[in-house]
């Protein structure tokens, strides 16, 4: 941004919404400028067409259609956007696979300040074309086969097939691929059991996830172990051993 101003537009179809936005910002961040607000997917297009802005706080359902409808119209936006929206399970997923931005409504303040905070930081060079595009794409396929994984070289773009296992380090986490890599992301092991899918995806121990098709052999010794492809020779817990099992169940080792 050469102009150290940040520019944001809001566009959402509640009045309320928009105003508890625009309050919040300029309350708390004097140096933005807000530069127009839209209350839907037509008058949306209009602005952003019409309108430079680098930021967008952008409603997911609008009355005229959804953000995803808006986004179609515009190939190759040139500004970064944070979702707005109530409770949606698959785009609430489908965000933390893209490493996409979000608020949930109500807004809570401190979240809106953290999410204009990081933008601020990193807004250079965050690859954020490729995640929207990957976020669009999961849209239009109702699938999420791949994810985003922010790390020390930069984002990496990870389909979930390549994925062998997860491996916990605190507050770290070790993904390992197909292809010999090992990405360490500075994330819980916990967060990424939430949203990874549980048919493929098993949590058998508090220190790992393993993708149940990269499993050679299940061994009882010891209470019980998972033999994986890459060699690797992981605990099953007790009480996570069952849910395990019914996994397995239906796959051929």
């Amino acid at each position: 941004m050469e102009d150290e101003t940040l520019k944001i537009a809001i566009i959402d179809d509640e009045d309320f919404a928009r105003d508890v936005l625009r309050n919040f910002i300029t309350a708390d961040f004097p140096d933005v400028r807000i530069v127009g607000e839209a209350h839907g997917v037509e008058s949306g297009l209009r602005l952003l067409t019409n309108v430079a802005t680098d930021l967008v706080f952008l409603d997911v359902k609008m009355q005229d259609g959804t953000a995803f409808d808006l986004l179609a119209k515009i190939p190759q936006p040139n500004f970064n956007i944070i979702f707005v929206t109530a409770y949606d399970s698959f785009a609430f997923k489908a965000f933390q696979f893209n490493a996409i931005d979000y608020l949930l409504k109500p807004i809570d303040p401190d979240a809106l300040i953290r999410a204009i905070q990081k933008y601020k930081k990193h807004y250079q060079n965050n690859q954020f074309s490729q995640r929207l595009e990957n976020l669009m794409s999961s849209v239009s396929s109702k699938k999420l086969d791949r994810i985003t994984l922010s790390s020390s070289e930069g984002m990496i773009f990870l389909r979930l097939e390549q994925i062998i296992r997860l491996e916990s380090d605190g507050n770290y986490t070790s993904f390992f691929t197909s292809n010999d890599e090992r990405i360490i992301v500075s994330k819980t092991i916990k967060e990424y059991a939430d949203i990874l899918p549980e048919d493929v995806f098993c949590r058998i121990h508090q220190s790992h996830i393993v993708n149940t098709n990269f499993i050679s052999k299940f061994l009882k010794e010891d209470g019980g172990y998972t033999l994986m492809q890459d060699g690797s020779k992981l605990p099953v817990s007790r009480r996570r051993k069952e849910a395990l099992l019914r996994l397995l169940s239906g796959k051929s080792l």
